[in-house]
């Protein structure tokens, strides 16, 4: 045995250290000679990371007899003289050197598994416009798949590597096809057949049978082909992936790359140079990057565990391996020494394991080993280890490597062979590890690591390569898609079927072309890709195993699910676009483009605008007139003292000081505030204040419109001006479930008929679409008997209150009879809905069923209709709220709804159920708040009730809560600032009578100290370093709950992790809780690092007067992640019962239909069902003297309850609604059993029964 001194080992990878030292003549039997790749001349190539200039780094190499290649970003590919490498090694600009790896191949319905085809039909999508990128054995292509219906080629680019990279573009590629020998103008071809089947997957299209199109069939394509036969050099991806990104830039289309290829030389940690160039393109470039988890899940070439004692690794080498290579990696305390046993019994003696290159003799074999020591970009280094000969073939047989411990320091350990694809298949380890298998590049962390599952049994793929379970680590493989028995094109116009995570990851790719048309194409989210793309798979991903616990080191975050994908971007940031043949838009006039046709992508692109974006393009065209009037008179006449107030409602102007109102001070705007009054009559001179109007609430509070800049002067006539302190933002709730309620049971029953008949069902929401005739009776008159338009500026006042219009179902029919005779019916009836939220919920209510897919839970019922006025712009200013968007909404309106809905309810003396599908995080979340009180002293009115539903921020991570075991105790709240989060008012709420102070410690680590508890203190602090400021008010006690409440108000955050420390001053209770804004309010990346999924249940839903719905899969009959659960703050049980939520068919404003999931969903059937109930007791008179708290009850008793759960529980409430149970139950508590329930006419018409309620 003998130790080589050579070049410093750190900055040359271990296959470059074995090639050092090993003559020319062996290299080929070291089994990395396909990295090698000697030519004539004997010149090798390198992969390199430098810091210096590419002008300087190409004149050192061109000094040393090579050719530098730039990739960018510090990453280049050097082809230099061996003798001259080690040179090159020492020049100090030279960071790193490594050997390229060799990367193999890793080789309908499987569309319909991964969600594709319902997504591609609802919303439009067929990858058009976007470039799907390759790094493959090539393409054929003149296969017909890649062909437009015209014959000329879908793909824009070929670049082939293996022929030196001649560059082949569109224009040139149809010249070859209008050729009768294509191959003698484009000699490009896929010998291998890999590459066009992969293609084929992700993005068959054209002249083909239709069962065999891929994913995204109307994309471009780019093909790099980078192999020879089954293997290509990292270098060659490297080179690809510039080609690719350079090639998107050029044609201004987003880019998706796909990499089917895989080896296992590396530390699977990221540290390659390979990895860390994929991980850096992923990072500084527009691109999302899919990558195959390989096959080795069960090749058995990995074995890794704790490293303790000694270790014995048994290896059986097959009869024909001309060498065989190891990779071993360790723990960085951990030294060891191996010993090599050969199936002859030869031994290798111990050797220690140093920096740099050891060899010797065993047998009539040869080992080398070569350990790099901690590289520049890894700490733990690689231990390369080579058992070669002089002979042809290495003994064959058992192998042992023996590993020592030689100091106290345990750790781990891994160790791999080659690849499937470059070994023998009985060359394996006898006893392997199948966790840790995934296959370099899947290992980079900001990229999509596919694996394979088989979606006929279920199962995982045996192959498939699998993560290892850690702690702090990313689980790998992100996702699972399908990848056994894959039919998709192969070259000479043919189709076969094969197998592996190389078929699975097309599926991947294509789906995030069809999610990057929508989101980026289609204007949706212009965001969506990279990490972002990634995060909606993972979340949505489809996770139905029970005997799994996700994610799983096997199956990652579970199975790819594109129409999932796309609704959890709806839901999580509260967009609802088009979908299908139609698509709608804000053209500045709040117009509805019915005929935007969104298979024509070049139209949607350019008519499609991002509906976050609406409220912008509204406010600019309505620019608000600002003066500098009332504000600064009050301010320089004279210092209101607020705090000479009686009482103390948490209220911003109980210190509202000269700072804050400079502010806000030109800002004119009308703003609705809620007040306190003692007298009527000094009330109603609030009149008098120009601009300003006044409606009472009750005897003790009212709602006052007003300038914003003129709000100090309503202070002289009232007692105080309430609850702004937190002001609330209201959003909608909308990330087949009717007939799980079991509705539809009645809606026809001869012997119970119910359908809603006689009911109103009041909508709180976007409006709705009056000319849908879903919503009409059959003689074409509306059922709509109210709309009241907040939005509309209007001159008579609706109940007292001076906004809006409100429209008669007289009116309405005008309008309707208006548009059968061509006119404008927008003339008579102006209101439309320009979001289509409030025409989706009412369709879920009540839609006659024209469209029997859309038929509503009450077909019968009647509608009155708010359409609620968006919060204003200095209200969403003042509440934190700096991400742009549309269907936000303030407190005030939504009381004015619920109050108006009341009194046309008492005013028509008709019974009537209140849908409010909208939810705000804001608030205590224990009945308190306004809209909440509100709603408890409506709902005691005869024959009213009110729905809401628990929100879907179930699974955002916007709420944490903690407890304080004994006084003294410090307690963190970690906030995690998006970089887009500029602003955030939240608040966080000690259970009574503790007293808990706060601290805070910004990103840069600049501390404020504990800030002292003291009766309504405010403190103003300002963060040197980070440039935010901060307001931080204690509200202790509360005056309505007794509680403490400590108020944040951050201005000019910056990205990173805040830390709000928590001071047990005075502790007997212990808890606390807090909120973030819902998500469609906060940067995506904004959220608690210790989240608590319970008490995620929107405000109203902690109303005590509401009946409170969750949603849940009424597929599966499974619990949904997104939707809020209870319980209460203050331990109430809601919801009181869940529905069915998910890919609810609805229609859309125009009359078209689409598919969405979320709480809105359940809210509306569980309103519709409300309404049956309704109908029976007060319309039927089977119950005249019918409450909400009744109608709570009967659904209640009626629940389905799950075999193994406890109920009440915090996702379910009492159980899933069941309305055939709601009337089993009614009918046992009936003296007089069913037939008190029926009151029909029944007699025979020839040989037709007939039965019919008396009253039609």
């Amino acid at each position: 045995m003998r130790t080589i001194e050579n070049i410093n080992p750190n900055k040359v990878d271990a296959g470059l250290g074995l090639i050092q030292n090993v003559p020319k003549n062996i290299l080929s039997k070291l089994g990395i000679s396909h990295g090698t790749s000697f030519s004539d001349g004997g010149t090798i190539e390198v992969t390199i990371i430098s810091g210096d200039s590419p002008e300087n780094i190409t004149k050192i190499v061109e000094d040393l007899g090579g050719r530098y290649e730039d990739l960018g970003f510090g990453f280049g590919i050097v082809n230099i003289p061996v003798d001259n490498l080690w040179r090159l090694a020492n020049v100090s600009s030279i960071q790193y050197i490594e050997l390229p790896k060799s990367l193999y191949t890793t080789d309908s319905q499987s569309n319909r598994a991964a969600c594709v085809n319902t997504a591609r039909e609802s919303f439009g999508i067929q990858g058009e416009g976007i470039l799907v990128g390759f790094i493959d054995t090539g393409i054929d292509y003149t296969h017909p798949a890649f062909r437009n219906e015209d014959g000329t080629t879908r793909i824009d680019y070929i670049y082939d590597l293996s022929d030196n990279g001649k560059i082949y573009n569109r224009e040139i590629i149809n010249t070859a096809l209008q050729n009768t020998d294509p191959f003698s103008v484009v000699p490009s071809y896929d010998n291998a057949e890999h590459g066009t089947h992969v293609a084929g997957i992700a993005c068959a299209g054209g002249n083909i049978n239709p069962a065999f199109y891929g994913v995204a069939p109307k994309s471009s394509i780019a093909m790099v082909k980078s192999t020879r036969g089954q293997f290509a050099l990292s270098t060659n991806i490297m080179r690809g992936l510039k080609f690719l990104v350079d090639r998107g830039k050029e044609l201004n289309k987003p880019l998706v790359v796909n990499i089917s290829l895989s080896t296992n030389d590396g530390a699977h940690n990221g540290t390659s140079l390979l990895e860390q160039y994929i991980s850096t393109i992923s990072t500084l470039e527009r691109i999302t990057i899919a990558i195959a988890a390989g096959n080795e899940g069960d090749a058995a070439h990995h074995v890794g565990g704790d490293l303790t004692g000694e270790k014995r690794i048994s290896i059986n080498v097959a009869e024909d391996e001309p060498a065989v290579i190891l990779n071993l990696y360790k723990s960085v305390l951990s030294n060891i020494s191996i010993r090599i046993t050969s199936p002859t019994a030869a031994t290798s003696g111990e050797i220690i394991i140093r920096e740099g290159y050891t060899e010797g003799i065993i047998g009539r074999d040869r080992y080398q080993v070569y350990y790099t020591g901690p590289k520049p970009f890894d700490l733990i280094g690689e231990i390369s280890i080579a058992l070669l000969t002089n002979s042809q073939y290495i003994s064959a047989g058992q192998w042992e490597i023996r590993l020592s411990l030689q100091n106290e320091y345990t750790g781990i350990f891994d160790m791999w062979l080659p690849i499937s694809e470059g070994l023998n298949v009985n060359t394996k380890f006898l006893q392997p590890t199948v966790l840790n298998t995934l296959g370099i590049p899947a290992t980079v962390s900001n990229i999509i690591a596919v694996g394979s599952y088989n979606y006929v049994t279920n199962n995982i793929s045996s192959f498939s390569g699998r993560g290892r379970p850690a702690i702090f680590e990313v689980i790998r493989p992100d996702l699972v898609a399908p990848g056994e028995g894959i039919s998709a094109p192969t070259p000479n116009r043919s189709f076969d079927t094969k197998s592996g995570t190389s078929m699975a990851t097309p599926h991947v790719t294509g789906i995030a072309a069809l999610m990057m048309e929508w989101g980026i194409l289609k204007r949706n989210d212009p965001y969506l890709f990279g990490e972002r793309l990634k995060y909606y798979l993972v979340v949505s991903a489809k996770r139905p195993r029970t005997d799994v616990v996700y994610p799983d080191p096997s199956w990652g975050y579970g199975q790819v699910c594109l129409s999932s994908a796309i609704e959890t971007i709806i839901n999580n940031i509260g967009f609802i676009g088009s979908r299908s043949s139609k698509a709608y838009r804000d053209d500045g006039e709040n117009n509805i483009n019915e005929n935007l046709d969104s298979d024509n992508n070049v139209d949607t692109y350019e008519n499609l605008k991002n509906i976050e974006t609406m409220d912008n393009e509204i406010n600019s065209s309505n620019e608000y007139v600002r003066s500098k009037n009332s504000i600064n008179e009050i301010l320089e006449e004279k210092e209101v003292d607020i705090k000479s107030n009686s009482y103390r409602q948490p209220s911003i102007y109980k210190d509202f000081e000269r700072e804050t109102f400079q502010n806000y001070k030109d800002y004119s705007e009308v703003v609705g505030f809620i007040v306190e009054y003692t007298s009527r009559d000094e009330l109603l001179k609030i009149n008098n204040i120009p601009g300003a109007s006044v409606v009472a609430l009750d005897l003790n509070f009212a709602i006052v419109y007003i300038p914003f800049n003129r709000v100090l002067e309503v202070e002289p006539y009232v007692k105080d001006i309430v609850s702004i302190e937190v002001p609330v933002i209201y959003t909608l709730q909308q990330s087949s479930p009717v007939e799980a309620s079991g509705a539809p049971l009645f809606h026809n029953n001869p012997f119970l008929q119910l359908s809603g008949r006689g009911v109103i069902v009041g909508i709180v929401d976007t409006g709705i679409d009056y000319l849908n005739n879903e919503f009409m009776r059959e003689d074409e008159t509306t059922r709509i008997v109210r709309i009241w338009d907040q939005s509309l500026d209007g001159e008579n006042e609706v109940y007292e209150a001076r906004l809006g219009i409100e429209y008669n179902s007289d009116q309405i029919n005008e309008a309707i009879q208006a548009n059968k005779r061509g006119e404008d019916p927008y003339a008579i009836v102006k209101t439309k809905d320009d979001i289509g939220h409030g025409t989706m919920v009412a369709s879920l209510v009540g839609a006659r069923g024209i469209n029997p897919e859309v038929m509503g839970a009450a077909p019968d019922c009647d509608f009155a209709i708010v359409k609620l006025k968006q919060a204003p712009s200095v209200i969403l200013d003042y509440a934190g709220v700096s991400t742009p968007g549309t269907g936000r909404y303030a407190t005030v309106e939504v009381l004015l709804a619920i109050r108006y809905l009341s009194r046309l309810a008492s005013d028509l003396k008709r019974p009537m159920v209140i849908c409010v599908a909208l939810g705000s995080n804001t608030g205590a979340h224990d009945g308190t708040n306004a809209v909440e009180t509100i709603i408890t002293n409506t709902t005691s009115q005869l024959a009213l009730a009110c729905v809401t539903g628990t929100g879907n921020e179930g699974d955002t991570d916007t709420h944490t809560e903690g407890k304080f075991d004994k006084p003294g105790q410090i307690k963190n709240i970690e906030i995690r600032m998006g970089k887009g989060q500029k602003d955030l008012n939240f608040q966080i709420y000690i259970q009574q009578p503790d007293k808990v102070s706060i601290g805070v410690v910004s990103p840069s680590g600049e501390v404020v100290e504990k800030i002292p508890v003291r009766l309504s203190r405010v403190e103003n602090v300002q963060f040197i370093y980070e440039g935010t400021r901060m307001r931080i008010s204690y509200i202790y006690p509360d005056p309505v709950t007794g509680d403490e409440i400590i108020s944040i108000e951050a201005r000019g955050l910056r990205e990173g992790i805040w830390q709000f420390r928590l001071y047990g001053d005075y502790i007997v209770d212990g808890r606390y809780w807090s909120w973030l804004p819902q998500r469609s309010l906060l940067d995506p990346d904004t959220k608690f690092l210790s989240p608590s999924q319970y008490t995620t249940l929107t405000i109203p839903g902690t109303s005590r007067g509401a009946i409170v719905a969750a949603f849940y899969n009424q597929n599966n009959n499974a619990t949904v992640g997104q939707s809020g659960r209870g319980f209460t703050r203050d331990g109430r049980v809601k919801p009181d019962i869940a529905a069915g939520g998910i890919n609810a068919i609805v229609t859309m404003p125009g009359g078209g239909t689409r598919v969405v999931s979320g709480s809105s969903v359940a809210t509306a059937i569980t309103a519709g069902c409300c309404a049956l109930i309704m109908q029976w007791g007060a319309v039927d008179g089977n119950d005249p003297n019918l409450y909400a708290t009744e109608i709570r009850t009967y659904l209640i008793r009626g629940t389905n309850m799950r075999v193994g759960d406890i109920y009440p529980n915090e996702q379910w409430g009492y159980g899933a609604i069941d309305m055939k149970g709601v009337f089993d139950s009614i009918r046992e508590n009936l003296t007089g059993g069913v037939s008190q329930t029926r009151d029909n006419e029944e007699y025979s018409v020839g040989n037709l029964f007939v039965s019919k309620p008396t009253d039609i």
